[in-house]
This record gives structure tokens, C-alpha cells and sequence, in this order.
């Protein structure tokens, strides 16, 4: 005949489903940090891929002349490098550029074309939006 040893040590069946629950509340808290961790980088990428895009067209608006800066204007077109040739590699992106020409003395909207106008990109992927800023452009040549 068997006798129990009464100095033997084991966990109840409460104590092991408590040491689970703890352990499965701290495993959600790490999945849901590791997945807000991934989205942000997402994020993160698309923010930086539309800043460079944005400064490309900056270049270009910079390496054409006053003349021809109102042929940077275009509505959801493939992004542009620098040189105003379309970018490869950017499926799903899209780039509007506006250029709307200003009073120099007041900054106000003109109706007409004048030495000062700004420029404007708003970059988006899958319709969405992702990043959108302005700038100055003005003429200086000689004699104007």
C-alpha cells in the first residue's frame, strides 16, 4: 500500500491558471507594442519617401528657368525627379504641383504672371495624402 508524502511540493490547478493568465496578458501587451512598432516604421517610410519626392521637385523647380515654371503645374501625375523626368519604382504614388503667381509687393494671388510665384506639392499613395508643402520661386534676371 502507497502512503502520500505529505512534505511533496506542487502547483494547484489555480496556480497554474493564474501564472498563464499573467503570462498571456504580458504576451498581448508585447504583440500590441511590436504592432503599433510596425506601423509607425510604415509611417515613418511613406513620410520620408514623400519628403524626398517633395525635394525633388524643389530641384526642379530650381534647375528650370523663371520662364518655363508654370509647366511644372500637373494633377496626379507619376512623381519627377529632378530633372522633371518620371520616377520608376513609386507604384501608387502621386504628385500634384501647382503654381500660382503672387503680387511681389503683397505676396497676394495675381492674375497674371509676375516675378514671384509659389510652387506647391501635395504627395499622396493609395489616395491618401501623405505630405504637402510650398515655396518661393521669383525671377531675378537682369533688368527686372
Amino acid at each position: 500500500m502507497r502512503t502520500l508524502n505529505a512534505n511533496k511540493k506542487a502547483f494547484t490547478l489555480a496556480e497554474v491558471l493564474v501564472a498563464s493568465l499573467i503570462a498571456g496578458i504580458c504576451l498581448a501587451g508585447a504583440m500590441t507594442a511590436i504592432s503599433s512598432n510596425v506601423i509607425l516604421t510604415t509611417q515613418s517610410e511613406e513620410m520620408s519617401r514623400a519628403v524626398f519626392l517633395a525635394q525633388e521637385v524643389r530641384e526642379w523647380s530650381m534647375n528650370i528657368s523663371y520662364a518655363s515654371i508654370s509647366t511644372m503645374a500637373a494633377t496626379d501625375v507619376t512623381p519627377r525627379d529632378s530633372m522633371g523626368s518620371a520616377l520608376t519604382g513609386y507604384s501608387g504614388w502621386n504628385e500634384t504641383i501647382t503654381v500660382t503667381y503672387l503680387d511681389p509687393a503683397t505676396l497676394a494671388t495675381s492674375g497674371t504672371t509676375t516675378t514671384m510665384a509659389r510652387v506647391a506639392v501635395t504627395l499622396g499613395l493609395g489616395g491618401q495624402t501623405v505630405f504637402s508643402t510650398s515655396w518661393l520661386v521669383a525671377d531675378f534676371t537682369e533688368g527686372t
